[in-house]
């Protein structure tokens, strides 16, 4: 259950990018820190490229959105 697994991670980062060019190597020293999960906030126009490569370059991690405040937003995030 995705619950338990956020809780058994004991810590999730909250990911707030200006550039897109900024996720791999964040998301790399996430990765190489053991931390398997991250929050990309919608506060930039760089969270939904964000989540992608993040998602798409760190399989097993879980990533998610923050600060989805529209239904536009909403859609991005999926």
């Amino acid at each position: 259950m995705i619950i338990q697994e956020l809780w058994n991670e004991g810590i999730i980062p909250v990911i707030e990018l200006d550039k897109i060019e900024d996720a791999f190597p964040l998301g790399n020293a996430l990765h190489s820190a053991g931390i398997g999960c991250a929050e990309v906030t919608f506060r930039t126009g760089a969270a939904e490229e964000a989540i992608r490569i993040l998602s798409k370059k760190f399989p097993t991690m879980k990533v998610g959105a923050g600060t989805v405040l529209t239904i536009d937003q909403v859609k991005c995030a999926i």
